[in-house]
């Protein structure tokens, strides 16, 4: 067995548990097992007799590097799955350190277990169990308890995140093609990146960073909230939903990242080129009253549609002069 293989096992373990509450107390099904993440066929089969490819699998790989890498592919797994199920889920990088910390314990204890004469499922799922509590923690601490009120069910209901046309966006965010300056940053722009591959496509220096995408030379897969923006650097920075989604809904927790947020809005601005802007929506009236209070950024407010009375139904559009 080599690290392939042994990814390829743990893939297996990920697909039947991408959908899964870890917060759902598993007795209020009666059910015959004890933990809420399910042990694979595969990883059944090879936690049987004779268990020592797999042990000397991972033996090697701690030589190699103490299971670094193992611990890593684990974390950057989870997190993905974390993320596409919820999009307002957000973890620092150093709370990433510590999932990977968690990853390694969790390696090094089933480690441990193959390690016995004897195991039986009840003893893989004792671990599992033990594995899903600490993720719970996890998952509390770096995001707070309100976010994970709603997850009462089994299994996940994935909170809704479209991707919209380049051209629909394009409508929605004011961008006039003939004016707009260069390089220009799409911020939260979507696996699919279509505004920025749209924009490319007509010539234009476009970029876009979001947590879900395959990176290349002119995408960045990275949470839009880790990026380093450089000073002075960008033309235009448009955002359409990922920008004002995730401020409202910190926002509007009693534990969200709120003053984290309006940091990195003022590094953003800071990003900008002397007459660059940064293009919104849907809007957000407090910040719009705390840029106001911001010397230099001139504010520009537009409806997105002529029936919509509601004050976030606007495209913001902040320059810096």
């Amino acid at each position: 067995m080599n690290r392939k293989d042994l990814y390829r096992y743990i893939d297996g373990q990920f697909k039947i548990n991408d959908k899964v509450n870890l917060f759902y107390n598993i007795n209020d099904d009666f059910s015959d097992t004890i933990s809420p993440i399910r042990p694979s066929r595969d990883f059944l089969d090879i936690c049987r007799e004779p268990r020592v490819e797999l042990i000397d699998c991972l033996k090697q790989e701690y030589q190699r590097d103490e299971w670094e890498d193992i611990s890593r592919y684990f974390t950057t797994r989870v997190i993905r799955i974390f993320t596409y199920n919820n999009q307002y889920l957000y973890f620092k990088r150093e709370s990433q350190e510590k999932l990977k910390e968690i990853y390694r314990g969790f390696i090094g204890n089933i480690y441990t277990l193959l390690n016995r004469k004897k195991i039986d499922r009840q003893d893989i799922e004792m671990e599992l169990y033990k594995h899903s509590c600490n993720l719970c923690d996890f998952l509390i601490a770096t995001n707070g308890n309100d976010i994970f009120n709603r997850y009462r069910n089994r299994y996940i209901d994935k909170l809704v995140c479209e991707e919209y046309s380049a051209r629909l966006q394009l409508k929605i965010l004011k961008l006039d093609l003939n004016h707009i300056v260069e390089p220009i940053l799409d911020i939260g722009c979507g696996e699919s990146a279509n505004l920025v591959k749209y924009l490319r496509k007509l010539g234009f220096d476009a970029y876009g960073v979001d947590r879900s995408l395959k990176s290349n030379d002119y995408l960045i897969l990275s949470d839009w909230f880790d990026v380093d923006y450089s000073k002075e650097y960008w033309g235009t920075i448009i955002s359409h939903m990922a920008f004002s989604n995730h401020i409202w809904h910190h926002k509007n927790r009693k534990d969200g990242y709120v003053l984290d947020l309006y940091n990195k809005m003022e590094e953003i601005l800071q990003s900008l080129k002397i007459g660059g802007r940064f293009i919104y929506a849907p809007s957000l009236p407090d910040i719009v009253s705390y840029i106001c209070n911001i010397e230099d950024y001139n504010i520009k407010k537009v409806k997105i549609g002529p029936n919509m009375k509601n004050d976030r139904f606007y495209t913001t559009i902040i320059t810096r002069v």
